[in-house]
């Protein structure tokens, strides 16, 4: 297992065991080629953050702030709110004396009080479904974790990318800008893989064309957007064969097949094995 692999283990460690959003924003090169690897950790996650940016209108101030942490600079690991009521612990990731990124611990927010008033404020600026956003805020924390737990459990992540980092090639890779639409995409891909999506519905999630979306995608990624998820689906297929006593059926349908049969298809193209195969075998 190389570095990248086990960072993003214990990044699945830390949210499957303490329920935490934790997210590595690769902002600058060379850290941001490590973007295609690390799927939906490149960016929030949260069930309101992904609410948030499915708004046009506030898909760009995300991008802006996410530029605005980067730029703010220093070394210590910092606590603060965005313009949307969502507190996040920062921990730089630095190379050579200059910021490159940052992991983010995210999802935390305000009293119910406090939260109500500002998604009140936030709705009233732009136009928003007000009850719509109150059930989306209802997946914000209130009891966020204290920074010493964080220096702890993520600084030597962040010393880990940044050693990572000095071994690589420092090779521009896109833009702020085509970074975020990507990573974005790939969070979306990640929250929805077990629906029926569409490239149309990751496009209108990440504001742009069918076509720059799947020419991004297949820039930033050795597979085309449908190849990505089915593989993903797979992955996930394996896991639930293994550990689940779900029937074939049941996991079809979970992972967004209709139809049962299709899916023992897709897997056997995949994997060699049909699925009842691959879990006596396992």
């Amino acid at each position: 297992m190389n570095l990248l692999e086990s960072v993003i283990k214990y990044l699945k460690f830390l949210e499957r065991e303490y329920f935490l959003y934790v997210s590595v924003h690769c902002l600058k090169p060379p850290l941001n080629s490590l973007m295609p690897v690390l799927g939906k950790y490149n960016t929030h996650y949260h069930p309101y953050c992904l609410y948030i940016k499915s708004h046009p209108e506030l898909w760009e101030k995300c991008r802006i702030m996410q530029t605005k942490v980067l730029s703010k600079g220093g070394t210590e690991v910092f606590y603060g709110e965005c313009l949307f009521g969502v507190s996040e612990y920062v921990v730089p990731i630095r190379r050579q004396e200059e910021n490159i990124g940052f992991i983010s611990v995210s999802g935390f927010g305000n009293p119910s009080e406090q939260q109500e008033s500002k998604i009140r404020k936030i709705c009233n600026e732009y136009r928003l479904d007000y009850s719509e956003m109150c059930n989306a805020a209802k997946s914000l924390s209130q009891n966020p974790p204290t920074k010493d737990f964080i220096v702890d459990i993520l600084c030597h992540i962040a010393g880990a990318l940044s050693v990572y980092a000095d071994t690589m090639p420092q090779k521009p890779i896109g833009n702020n800008r085509t970074n975020y639409i990507y990573s974005n995409a790939l969070a979306y891909i990640h929250e929805h893989y077990t629906e029926s999506i569409t490239v149309d519905d990751i496009a209108v999630f990440c504001n742009c064309s069918r076509s720059y979306i799947t020419k991004l995608f297949k820039t930033n990624n050795n597979y085309c957007i449908k190849t990505y998820i089915t593989n993903l689906r797979i992955q996930n297929a394996k896991k639930l064969l293994k550990n689940s006593d779900k029937s074939i059926k049941e996991i079809a349908f979970y992972l967004g097949y209709n139809d049962s049969n299709y899916f023992s298809n897709v897997f056997y193209k995949n994997t060699g094995v049909y699925p009842r195969e691959y879990r006596r075998l396992h």
